[in-house]
């Protein structure tokens, strides 16, 4: 093109389209980024947040990265179990006045939103909540129990690394207060309970169930929980409740 041989009027259009072209690239890029911080960069802040949590740290370290729990139950005289909400997840933790937070667990609730559990687990136990299935644990559990009732269904398994794992237990559990699918219709004569979840069922019938390894293939994974050392694994829990936390509505 000849610039030269433009009149005024042909240039103030030409800069006229060129102005337009770059608001246009400035708005799409500012869409854009408020389209990522609202997405994905929202999700990416969501796990950095629920990779921050530890046994042992304080309720106060807990509420700077969620803010004020949403329900509060007293568990005993000194201990009581706190639910905070996210948009993709809940987080349950159990705190006493005496060892600060003594365990917490993750519960997945978008159908769009991974959590990898391997910084958690010191890269032991690397499974994404709401996308991994049972099957896809590394290594075989110490404990599983199923429940089946009117208005919830768990199946959760138990896994212990020793040192490589702080000497903590792992609960990987599917319940209906996450997201996934399950391998309910698989697992019909249950309930049972064994291993290192055997308390929780003391007359429950131990036994190996044919449809078991096909329930563990097609049941997803939502939620994740862990405890101090000192804490057997039938205190640590399954994470947040389903008939509680179900009364906070969108």
């Amino acid at each position: 093109m000849n610039w030269h041989s433009l009149g005024t009027a042909d240039a103030i259009k030409i800069g006229a389209s060129a102005a337009g072209v770059w608001g246009f690239l400035v708005t799409s890029g500012k869409f854009c980024k408020s389209r990522y911080t609202a997405t994905l960069g929202k999700r990416r802040s969501v796990r950095k947040q629920l990779n921050r949590l530890a046994v042992g740290s304080t309720l106060a370290h807990v509420e700077s990265l969620f803010g004020a729990p949403v329900f509060e139950q007293q568990i005993g005289t000194s201990t009581n179990t706190y639910v905070y909400t996210t948009a993709y997840a809940w987080v349950q933790v159990r705190h006493s006045a005496a060892k600060g937070i003594e365990a917490f667990a993750i519960t997945v609730t978008h159908k769009w939103f991974r959590y990898s559990t391997k910084h958690l687990t010191w890269d032991g136990l690397p499974v994404k909540l709401g996308k991994s299935t049972f099957r896809d644990l590394p290594t075989e559990p110490d404990g599983r129990i199923v429940r089946v009732g009117a208005n919830n269904f768990l199946y959760a398994e138990s896994h212990y690394l020793g040192n490589p794992g702080n000497y903590q237990h792992f609960i990987f559990a599917h319940t209906n207060a996450g997201v996934g699918d399950l391998g309910y219709a698989h697992m019909d004569g249950y309930p049972i309970a064994e291993g290192f979840l055997s308390e929780y069922e003391q007359d429950a019938e131990l036994r190996d169930h044919e449809g078991l390894a096909e329930a563990r293939e097609k049941t997803v994974i939502n939620t994740f929980s862990t405890g101090a050392s000192f804490v057997h694994p039938t205190q640590i829990g399954f994470g947040a409740d389903w008939g509680t936390v179900r009364a906070l509505r969108d």
